[in-house]
């Protein structure tokens, strides 16, 4: 519901969904399943739109170059994503897992 919230409020920005990192960097099996997650949630809530403006980091892609302005979900341990704040990215919101907080963190760049 935030990242909603957030991409209503800057409805010209990009939204980028990064590959979810251990606080290793190592690769996270969820990766698999957030795209279909994604379309599920973002078609419960009637808002297809923001499905079809998504983004999917790939494993190799690199977070920097993603467009200033960018709308950008990212998991709290990774690495690459906190590179990306430490480079000057605004955090908007942390979002509260059941079992952990945070677990995903929204940024703009």
């Amino acid at each position: 519901v935030q990242l909603m919230a957030e991409s209503d409020r800057l409805p010209e920005a990009p939204l980028y969904v990064t590959t979810l990192r251990s606080g290793r960097g190592d690769w996270d099996q969820r990766n698999l399943y957030l795209p279909s997650y994604w379309r599920f949630y973002s078609t419960k809530q009637g808002r297809e739109d923001l499905f079809q403006k998504t983004v999917f980091i790939k494993e190799k892609d690199d977070l920097q170059s993603t467009p200033a302005g960018s709308l950008v979900l990212g998991n709290h341990e990774d690495p690459h994503f906190r590179k990306l704040l430490e480079a000057g990215a605004e955090r908007l919101a942390d979002i509260p897992e059941v079992d952990r907080e945070p677990f995903f963190t929204i940024a703009v760049r």
